[in-house]
């Protein structure tokens, strides 16, 4: 007779596996429906590109864009930061009292992924992104080279009030 004490070692690791095999479809799901929420935001966010750069005065799809880049989830924070990044660089001058708040408040608050996705962003913006000069000179301190350097590439794009502040 197997007692609870005398059992072998690795029918702790069978009960470990045989949860395991009961969860992974749950699990699965999870994901696939996690991925199929991503991609359909990648669509929402390029329709709204679309129309926001044929009309820079398209509330709605701004408004989309910005909701987006306040999510949950991370990866559609820095999707919509990089379609925010790109549709500044072709209309930014029109968007940008809207757009650059939002971005500075993701680089000044946000983790790794969203500070390095807002920095892009604001260094797509260039000129028009001014206003997060005081954030960018913070982020060039920051511990990720990847943000620090597209802190000094969006203070280069700014003319010489940013690069004024590059460190030399």
């Amino acid at each position: 007779m197997v007692t609870k004490k005398s059992r072998p070692r690795g029918h702790r690791v069978i009960r470990a596996f045989l949860c395991l095999l009961l969860t992974a479809p749950t699990i699965a799901s999870g994901f696939q429906q996690s991925n199929r929420q991503i991609e359909a935001n990648i669509e929402r966010l390029r329709n709204a590109q679309d129309r926001l750069e044929k009309n820079p005065r398209d509330t709605t799809a701004l408004s989309l864009i910005l909701s987006l880049l306040r999510d949950s989830n991370a990866i559609n924070r820095a999707n919509a930061a990089a379609v925010l990044g790109q549709t500044g660089e072709r209309i930014g001058a029109e968007i940008k009292d809207q757009a650059v708040p939002p971005l500075i408040h993701l680089l000044e608050t946000g983790g790794e992924g969203d500070r390095y996705a807002a920095c892009k962003a604001l260094r797509d913006f260039g000129s028009h992104a001014k206003a997060a000069i005081p954030a960018l000179i913070k982020a060039l301190k920051d511990g990720n080279t990847s943000t620090a350097l597209y802190s000094a590439e969006a203070l280069g794009r700014m003319g010489r009030e940013g690069e004024v502040a590059i460190p030399s």
